[in-house]
């Protein structure tokens, strides 16, 4: 076990790596952070008089993560709470139309539900198989868009898997490395019918209507961070905020977590002499989506003034690639999360990966450009009383074929120094993965 232990970074991967660490006894745990503020992209703040979240609204229900640090920060579950309504549109080149539920990452699970006849057929043929054909790709071929074409055609994955799946990872996801975008997935390469094997998964489970997908605490995402935060002040021996660490010298420990994006790692290593070029060249390989977070505020006694009657009962609309938006996603907030108020927030999603020079234009730019879609294309032309833009520049890292085992070599070349990583550059953006990845960096000081 180490004795002392430095740790750069604070958002929720480096609190939860520091904070883990200190349980399992090291003596000495130090958190550095270069801005003022622990929580990274857990941001809470008011906008027009309501609460509103500039990074994640919630966090994923079906894995355990989010759920068990909830409780060991004392928020209970009934502090949680989750969406009202599952009802999500998408908005193609023909139009609107509603995805199909229920489902998992945007593959139906039952096709007896409300879709059209060539979507069922597709539905029934990978129901129906009961044998899978060898797949010969090299790891660094293997896609999410190759592996669920091929299980379920190109229509589900066009119009339901590919919408959905490009919303949460800011990304093509014909692009992104199967195992580390949708593990769901590649856990079931080996069972004949993704269908079936979606439906026999206990991980699924919470895709019934009666259990939640995501949960979120009432008083905001901000709660995690100022109880983790309140954890790590009485705990650690340091919690260093606006203290931007050029050299790994500057802060001798016998370990070093390091909970920053890749390109920060590789320049770090780089300003500390380490001896591994090979680690540097592979975190640098690794691209960045740059996202930006649009918050409307709007006067309104309930949602029917604001939103268009195809909206009613929906959480929000992904915009398809073909209709070629700066907007990516609409989350209609008060109506998601039945937030009784005089006010409706629309949160508005900017940028993607090879398509994010809008997150550098200025506030007005970005608000003239966003109100002209929604009017346009959505049909909704209220003016907004409040609005604010945050900018989540190079934080989402894109997982290309090939990723996992870059890692490999990257994290072994490290761990020979002492030096261990977590973070959203490793294995998923989503808080439960980030969460994760804090864990299994200070379970690495055991070794």
């Amino acid at each position: 076990m180490q004795k002392e232990v430095a740790v750069i970074g604070g958002g929720i991967s480096g609190m939860v790596a520091a904070y883990e660490a200190k349980k399992l006894g090291v003596k000495n745990v130090r958190l550095y952070e270069k801005t003022n503020r622990l929580g990274g992209a857990l941001k809470t703040t008011t906008l027009g008089g309501v609460q509103v979240e500039e990074g994640a609204d919630a966090f994923l229900a079906r894995v355990p993560e989010g759920i068990e640090l909830c409780k060991e920060l004392e928020i209970e579950e009934h502090e949680l709470f989750s969406p009202t309504t599952a009802k999500v549109l998408l908005l193609g080149s023909e139009g609107f139309y509603e995805l199909i539920q229920p489902q998992v990452l945007g593959v139906p699970l039952d096709p007896n539900s409300e879709m059209s006849e060539e979507i069922r057929n597709e539905l029934l043929i990978d129901l129906e198989r009961e044998e899978i054909q060898a797949d010969n790709r090299k790891p660094n071929e293997k896609t999410v868009g190759g592996f669920v074409r091929s299980r379920i055609g190109n229509l589900i994955y066009e119009r339901q898997v590919a919408p959905l799946l490009s919303a949460i990872s800011a990304s093509n996801p014909d692009l992104l490395d199967l195992d580390v975008t949708t593990p769901i997935f590649s856990n079931l390469k080996n069972s004949p019918s993704l269908i079936k094997g979606l439906q026999n998964t206990a991980v699924t489970a919470n895709t019934k209507k009666s259990a939640p997908v995501f949960y979120a605490p009432k008083k905001g995402m901000s709660e995690i961070v100022e109880g983790l935060s309140k954890k790590l002040y009485e705990e650690l021996n340091s919690v260093e905020l606006e203290t931007s660490i050029q050299s790994l010298s500057e802060i001798p420990a016998d370990a070093h977590i390091l909970a920053i994006p890749a390109f920060s790692v590789a320049k770090l290593l780089a300003n500390s002499n380490i001896d591994s070029e090979t680690s540097k060249d592979m975190l640098l390989e690794i691209e960045f989506a740059s996202v930006g977070m649009v918050q409307l505020v709007y006067k309104a006694q309930n949602s029917k003034d604001i939103l268009p009657e195809r909206f009613k009962g929906a959480s929000g609309a992904l915009v398809l690639a073909e209709k070629n938006l700066n907007i990516t996603a609409v989350s209609f907030s008060s109506q998601k999360w039945g937030k009784a108020s005089d006010s409706e927030v629309l949160r508005v999603s900017v940028g993607k990966h090879n398509a994010d020079a809008i997150v550098e234009k200025s506030d007005e730019e970005i608000l003239k450009i966003v109100l002209g879609e929604l009017a346009k294309e959505f049909q909704i032309e209220a003016t907004p009383k409040a609005s604010r833009i945050t900018r989540w520049r190079k934080s989402f890292p894109q997982y290309f074929p090939g990723h996992t085992q870059k890692l490999e070599v990257i994290k072994d070349a490290l761990k020979k120094q002492n030096i261990f990583l977590a973070g959203s550059s490793l294995n998923g953006v989503g808080i439960p993965a980030c969460i994760r990845s804090g864990r299994e960096a200070a379970l690495a000081l055991l070794s």
